[in-house]
């Protein structure tokens, strides 16, 4: 693989990674403005987007870096399992940073909770499928 190649993947999940998680601590990159915005400039409405924002980052960065590792996925569900898991983080930490939240956000996070529960038992079957000898 060809160096700088590698070196824009680095500079880019680094650069994912630390926007998905300035949230947590009560402020957003906005990238394509360059800008670093505090948490209070943003409506609150709009928290939800901020944790899938997060969560999409957190999964490029993940996956970036597991891609300079030269390691692939080891299921066609270990994307979304990740996706998942990183939004119960990130929300869970929108949680705790706000204070309160509806009961219609705990039941959402709670039905991402039981789809991460079955993403992570598909995934343990669907990698072992893989590398059984006898399914091909």
């Amino acid at each position: 693989m060809d160096k700088s190649f590698r070196i824009v993947i680095a500079i880019l999940a680094l650069t994912l990674s630390v926007t998905a998680v300035l949230p947590v601590f009560g402020y957003e990159l906005v990238i394509s403005q360059a800008r670093l915005l505090s948490l209070d400039e943003i409506p609150a409405e709009l928290g939800y987007l901020i944790v899938v924002r997060s969560s999409c980052f957190a999964t490029l960065a993940y996956f970036g870096l597991k891609f300079l590792r030269r390691r692939r996925p080891l299921s066609s569900v270990e994307p979304m399992l990740v996706f998942s898991l990183f939004c119960l983080v990130f929300g869970l930490a929108s949680f705790l940073t706000e204070g309160e939240g509806s009961w219609g956000a705990y039941l959402t996070l709670l039905g991402i909770g039981v789809m991460s529960f079955f993403l992570f038992r598909e995934n343990k079957a669907e990698s072992k499928t893989i590398f059984d000898k006898g399914s091909w």
